[in-house]
């Protein structure tokens, strides 16, 4: 998979709904650090829903999500989701 950034210069996950871990995304060569949601993902399920469809082919935006899928696929909730992010 290509691991290049391609649109955003930044992504981070943020918890700002219940149930969703949010995906944004800074663009790259922006003028302001404001970032968008590019991406939520579904704490329990792993479902992945794109905002912005660019996110789908970002390859360094798919490495970031896949991580967050598989760790919550493996702990399975978003309460232990969100213990192992503060351990973490």
């Amino acid at each position: 998979m290509n691991t290049r950034r391609i649109v955003w210069h930044e992504v981070k996950q943020r918890f700002e709904e219940p149930d969703y871990v949010n995906i944004h995304g800074r663009i790259r060569h922006a003028k302001t650090d404001d970032t968008n949601v590019i991406a939520k993902i579904h704490c329990t399920t792993g479902e992945v829903k794109y905002i912005d469809n660019r996110a789908k082919t970002d390859g360094f935006t798919n490495e970031f999500i896949n991580s967050i899928v598989q760790k919550i696929n493996k702990l399975n909730t978003k309460s232990n989701y969100e213990k192992f992010l503060v351990g973490n």
